[in-house]
């Protein structure tokens, strides 16, 4: 008896894999997406933080200006002091090389004269007094002082503070950073 030999046909079946590059860059996309996700959310979280921060030391501060009519403006938001219940904001504007400083203060005591003045540093850290403003009564002053907005503001750091009145003088009840 003649042995027969079986013999099988083999095939080699090989597995052709993904490029491991093309895998590779899928998740480095993945990974870049959600590294701009988590980057976008805590920008959003530390932005909102600082503006709550800026807001409660008097740091509101938006500057505008028109080149057009030679004009410029600085808006300045006057946040309470010392449980006063006084806040508003100031106006200085310039028109031909002459800041005018408008103060409006909601909750100002009727018939009360009180101080304001540009004084040098912050609200947190009030300096001496460098420019004297009309005192705010009823609410409101309007002066116009001897110097463009630009020289104001290049001489460092300034604060609006109105005074809670000439006899109390060391008392603020509105404050705002330059």
């Amino acid at each position: 008896m003649a042995s027969k030999k079986k013999t099988a046909n083999t095939k080699t079946t090989v597995q052709k894999r993904s490029e491991p590059t093309q895998n590779s860059s899928l998740l480095l996309l993945a990974l870049a997406a959600a590294v701009l996700i988590i980057s976008y959310t805590l920008f959003v979280k530390v932005s909102r933080e600082t503006a709550l921060t800026a807001n409660q030391m008097g740091m509101n501060v938006s500057r505008t200006g028109n080149t057009m009519m030679n004009t410029n403006e600085l808006s300045v938001q006057l946040n309470e002091q010392n449980n006063s219940g006084e806040y508003g904001n100031a106006l200085i504007t310039e028109e031909n090389g002459v800041a005018r400083v408008r103060v409006s203060v909601k909750n100002a005591p009727r018939g009360i004269s009180q101080p304001a003045h540009l004084h040098l540093g912050t609200c947190i850290d009030t300096g001496a007094v460098k420019y004297p403003l009309n005192n705010v009564v009823n609410g409101v002053s309007d002066t116009t002082l001897k110097v463009s907005l630009k020289d104001l503001e290049s001489q460092g750091p300034l604060v609006l503070n109105v005074h809670k009145s000439a006899s109390q003088i060391k008392e603020y009840v509105s404050c705002g950073n330059l």
